[in-house]
C-alpha cells in the first residue's frame, strides 16, 4: 500500500519596483503577493511524512546611497 502525502496545487507570486534618483536608489519587494496559504516537505528526509506551512505575505524596503 502506497501512503504518499499529497498537498495542494499553489501558484505563488512575487513582485519587485525600484526606483534610483541620482545617488539614491529604493527598492522594494513583496513575496507571495497574494498570501497564498501553502505547504512544502519539511526536509528531504522526512517528505513523505510530514509537512510545514510557509511564510505568509512578506515587504522588503532597501534604501542604498551610493557616494
Amino acid at each position: 500500500m502506497e501512503s504518499s502525502l499529497r498537498l495542494p496545487a499553489y501558484t505563488l507570486a512575487k513582485a519587485a519596483a525600484y526606483v534610483k534618483v541620482r545617488n539614491v536608489t529604493v527598492s522594494a519587494n513583496i513575496d507571495n503577493l497574494f498570501d497564498e496559504e501553502y505547504f512544502t516537505p519539511s526536509a528531504e528526509v522526512y517528505k513523505e511524512v510530514a509537512v510545514m506551512p510557509r511564510l505568509p505575505r512578506m515587504f522588503r524596503v532597501n534604501l542604498a546611497y551610493r557616494f
